[in-house]
């Protein structure tokens, strides 16, 4: 399993709230062939909980390239709730974009962060943030710059001013 998959799962069951997406478990499956009956080993299968739509795709669907007042608040309290949560837990998420909100639900009220697998515990004494080359320097004193810099990209785009 890679590092990014066993953080995102780590960061998931430690850390369960209402706005970041549910892993069920983890288990191990026997993969065959369509050619023959033999098995190719074993493959390691993640158990999610199910969700409708990424909000990437659902601003594509939308005829005017962005979302109702309604839902774009709903949305936005959602991923901010989720956030919140995180850094209250000194855990950066690294990867907040339209893809990885999900949404379930009649009026998509369900909302959810996922890919946490670019997440960063804050606790650590090595953690790394980028390079020097590349990284915002407020970033780097302030790693949770991040997220919130990526949120504000994220409603911008939703309300359809990009």
């Amino acid at each position: 399993m890679s590092d990014e998959m066993t953080r995102d799962l780590a960061v998931n069951w430690n850390l369960p709230h209402q706005n970041i997406l549910k892993v069920f478990g983890v288990c191990q499956l026997s993969a065959f062939s369509f050619d023959s009956s033999s098995s190719c080993g074993s493959i390691e299968a993640v158990v999610y909980e199910l969700m409708d739509l990424d909000l990437a795709k659902l601003l594509k669907q939308s005829p005017e390239g962005r979302l109702l007042t309604k839902l774009l608040v709903q949305v936005l309290r959602g991923v901010s709730a989720g956030l919140a949560h995180l850094h209250k837990n000194k855990v950066l998420h690294g990867n907040v974009k339209l893809a990885n909100v999900l949404l379930r639900g009649p009026q998509y009220d369900d909302v959810k962060l996922c890919d946490l697998g670019w997440s960063e515990d804050l606790n650590e004494s090595d953690r790394k943030m980028g390079n020097l080359g590349t990284t915002a320097s407020e970033v780097l004193q302030e790693p949770l710059v991040a997220d919130v810099r990526s949120f504000g990209e994220l409603r911008v785009r939703s309300s359809g001013c990009l």
